[in-house]
């Protein structure tokens, strides 16, 4: 088999030592024995490869060298929503209750999955799913559990700060 000499045999060896990946470090290795002469039978063995992706990582050498020979994985699927829509749903997460939307006719005045979701899929005219709306608020978002408690009636609005002007540590006066 017949490769085109982009690299010397010397820098082909040169890159090995600094690749990262485990399928670049592969693709090259099978370049390098192909360079030294060895028979793409032989490479597909010692690599334990068929000889048809041999064939088809020499083909790729062939075209432009290293460039297109490199493994790039898959950028994956286009999000569902906007960076600025995240934006737009980590604001209102933030600041907005359930009650404020009266589409979604909830009375309850916390977030849990189930009304983000119906929010998310009536808002943003989506089709998430609960797993997906789960992933958007807690990897995308950064949005922790917290359990909703009743609120005191009789509770003084500013509770904290008046705490913290009379309590004092221990051994402190």
């Amino acid at each position: 088999m017949q490769l085109t000499p982009f690299m010397t045999l010397e820098a082909v060896e040169t890159l090995l030592r600094t690749l990262k990946t485990k399928r670049n470090y592969e693709r090259l290795m099978a370049i390098r024995l192909l360079l030294k002469g060895l028979d793409p039978s032989v490479v597909a063995e010692e690599l334990h490869r068929s000889r048809a992706t041999i064939y088809n990582w020499a083909a790729l050498w062939n075209k432009r060298g290293w460039e297109t020979l490199r493994y790039q994985p898959s950028p994956g699927r286009p999000a569902k929503v906007t960076p600025g829509q995240v934006e737009e749903l980590a604001e209102i997460l933030s600041t907005q209750t359930p009650i404020d939307f009266l589409w979604l006719h909830q009375e309850q005045a916390y977030w849990d999955l189930e009304t983000t979701t119906d929010f998310v899929n009536g808002y943003f005219e989506t089709n998430y799913t609960y797993f997906g709306v789960w992933r958007l608020v807690r990897e995308r978002l950064g949005f922790q559990y917290t359990k909703p408690y009743p609120t005191n009636y009789q509770r003084p609005l500013e509770a904290e700060r008046h705490l913290k002007k009379i309590w004092r540590p221990r051994g402190r006066k």
